[in-house]
This record gives C-alpha cells, structure tokens and sequence, in this order.
C-alpha cells in the first residue's frame, strides 16, 4: 500500500519523464529533418553551380565526396546512415539514363573512405554512410 503522498510523488516522477521522452523525440525527428534539408541543399547547389540553366541534369548528378560531406549532417541528427535513392517518375527514358549515369559514376560513388569502414567494422559508433 502507498500514501498519497508516495503517489503524488510517482505521478510527477512519471509526468516529468513523460515530458522529457516527448521532447527528445520530436527535437531528434526536427534535427534529422534538418539534416535531410541540408544535404538536398548540397544536391541542388551541386546540379545549378556545375550546369548551364538550359540543361537539366537531375537526377544524373553525384555528389563528390558524399561520404565526407554529409558525415556532420548525420552526426548532428545523430542518425545512423544517410542514402541518396533518387525517386523517378513512371517514365523508362529517365530510369535508363540514370541507370547508365549510375554505371558510368560507380567509381565514384561506391568510394567508402576509411574512417567509414573502421567504424562499420566495428559496429557503428561513429554512423555509417551510404549513396546509391
């Protein structure tokens, strides 16, 4: 049996707990929208500084050093991985140019530095990275 007083004390333990599992949660979730914003932004920095205005480059466009220039995005958001999977309208024209630019960049693209492979090998602590 409890007092009353023992269960005023629980209920605030377990609303402050509440409040702080709430807050976390949705201040995680908004850090790795921002992170997700970030690295849409290095793309399309990427597609209008290399090409003239007239071409249209998406989604035919790599980000050199993907792994090292989206390694702080993915700190911050505290995330686990971060992909690059292109989304492509029902239109096989654009699904097979983007497959033969995928071929053509595989060199570069599947570039895994060496701080990614350590920390994957040793079980992730410092994040994993991935561009497809």
């Amino acid at each position: 049996f409890t007092s009353n007083g023992e269960r005023q004390n629980l209920q605030a333990e377990y609303n402050d707990y509440a409040a702080k599992f709430i807050t976390n949660f949705h201040h995680l979730a908004v850090m790795r929208q921002w992170a997700a914003y970030s690295v849409a932004a290095q793309f399309t920095a990427k597609c209008l500084d290399n090409y003239g205005p007239e071409e249209k480059p998406w989604p035919n466009a790599t980000l050199p050093d993907f792994h090292d220039q989206v390694r702080g995005a993915l700190v911050l958001a505290h995330g686990v991985n971060i992909e690059f999977s292109p989304f492509f309208p029902n239109n096989e024209t654009i699904r097979s140019e983007w497959e033969a630019y995928a071929v053509e960049s595989e060199a570069m693209t599947m570039f895994v530095p060496e701080w990614a492979k350590r920390h994957s090998a040793e079980g992730g602590g410092d994040h994993g990275v991935v561009d497809h």
